[in-house]
């Protein structure tokens, strides 16, 4: 961090401009820069607040390594939480997100499985709205549905895959004798119940669907449901035809 620094402090920010370059993304990353100087260090204007024990916490610029920046972007700055409050205003309510994030490690499935899960929950998975921002696909609109291709048309609201949807709600109802209703939130993020083992079951025929919805649309499979079966019998779940 010395290279941005000189007498504890951190550099004016045309000098940061001159010695690092420039680039499209160079105000973003001297406000990073600056924000965390203000977090976790103290120059000498600060020497008094630093006498009287306000910034115990704190360090001498000369000190900030590159080691300690990135621990403190990791422990202050809550990327998780970002995502979070983007579901949270989605469906207007509180999520369990100890029961979402450990989803994957609660249904023990194999990594492509769990690969769905994590990429749904962090808004990354590639439908035509970020293949469209990336640059790869011409437009963001669904081919089957002309609506635009957002991540919960194109797992749950397609009209190519609610049929599955039905499938399974039918399946849990004929091994369990219970009536269920799978909202676009139990779909996309799991079932919340920690308690049911039967919501277990669900949550892994959940899981399994969308890789066969993922598979189904980027692949030439010819009938989503035969293909859900098949891989739920691949993983050893005893499911009816």
């Amino acid at each position: 961090m010395e290279d941005v620094t000189a007498r504890d402090t951190l550099l004016p920010r045309q000098q940061l401009l001159i010695l690092s370059g420039g680039g499209v993304d160079f105000m973003f990353k001297y406000h990073l820069l600056k924000n965390v100087f203000k977090k976790i260090t103290w120059n000498w204007a600060d020497i008094s607040a630093r006498s009287m024990g306000i910034e115990f916490n704190r360090l001498p610029a000369i000190d900030c390594t590159t080691k300690l920046f990135a621990t403190w972007l990791k422990t202050e700055l809550n990327t998780n939480r970002c995502k979070e409050i983007y579901w949270e205003v989605k469906y207007g309510t509180e999520i369990d997100w100890r029961c979402t994030w450990a989803l994957p490690f609660r249904i023990k499935l194999d990594p492509k499985c769990c690969e769905i899960h994590w990429k749904i929950v962090h808004r990354i998975y590639p439908s035509k709205v970020l293949l469209f921002k990336m640059g790869i696909e011409q437009d963001n609109i669904c081919k089957h549905c002309a609506q635009i291709d957002f991540i919960d048309h194109f797992f749950v609201t397609c009209k190519l895959v609610r049929p599955l949807w039905s499938h399974i709600e039918s399946i849990f109802n004929s091994l369990h004798g219970r009536v269920i209703h799978l909202t676009e939130r139990d779909i996309l993020l799991g079932i919340e119940d920690l308690h049911l083992s039967t919501y277990t079951v669900l949550d892994k025929m959940i899981v399994i669907a969308k890789l066969c919805i993922s598979k189904f649309k980027y692949g030439d499979h010819p009938n989503l449901v035969h293909l859900f079966n098949r891989e739920c019998r691949l993983r050893h779940m005893n499911i009816p035809e």
